[in-house]
């Protein structure tokens, strides 16, 4: 019986899956070059510099894997809540946030986002994180400049604030640092995203909307 060929994963991806682990178990600092190359059984010394430029790129590809869906995502789902109705949209804009991100919980990545998560807010070093969270940033102005169309009187600092606590709040309950009410997967899915949008929703309610 022909025994059957066993096909490697591309470099890049054996280097992202060595990172993510490794970056998971140590923290970036120390995840080193060589643990990572060792642990995806890559010879060549400039190989992470050769594909990714660094370290710091390296991880923010780790980051971009695990989060960029859900980033696309939500834009995607942004652009058709702008076609709701005025009434509607604030649900559709919450909505567009929060849904990505249960749905990563809920899908195969999530125990790799979740390990990928605790690192990057427990690291007190935190030496890539302009790198790995300026796209996060980036969608988050997009879901402000939304919002803005809607309460137009609010300064957008306080917008801001209010898309920041949106984001806060999924990373706790997705890191389960949240006790009742996010109730962090013991509902299904579709439960668990509404119980969330409700209260980033009524987080905004108060507002004064355009007149």
């Amino acid at each position: 019986m022909a025994r059957k060929h066993v096909v490697s994963p591309p470099t890049p991806v054996r280097l992202m899956d060595a990172a993510e682990a490794l970056f998971a178990e140590r923290g970036f600092d120390q995840a080193s070059v060589r643990d990572i190359l060792d642990r995806a059984h890559v010879a060549n010394a400039s190989a992470i510099n050769y594909y990714f430029g660094g370290k710091e790129e390296l991880f923010a590809a780790v980051g971009a894997r695990l989060l960029g869906p859900v980033q696309a995502e939500r834009l995607s789902r942004l652009d058709a809540a702008a076609l709701l109705t005025e009434s509607q949209r604030l649900e559709g804009i919450v909505a567009a946030y929060v849904d990505p991100l249960v749905a990563l919980h809920y899908g195969p990545e999530a125990e790799a986002a979740q390990r990928f998560l605790a690192w990057l807010m427990a690291d007190p070093a935190r030496h890539a994180d302009r790198v790995a969270l300026q796209p996060v940033a980036d969608v988050n102005e997009r879901f402000v400049e939304a919002l803005r169309l809607l309460y137009p009187a609010v300064d957008d600092a306080d917008l801001r604030w209010g898309v920041a606590a949106a984001a806060a709040l999924l990373i706790g309950w997705q890191l389960g640092l949240l006790d009742a009410p996010c109730t962090r997967g013991r509902l299904p899915q579709s439960a668990e995203s509404a119980h969330l949008r409700q209260y980033i929703v009524n987080s905004f309610t108060a507002l004064p909307r355009r007149s």
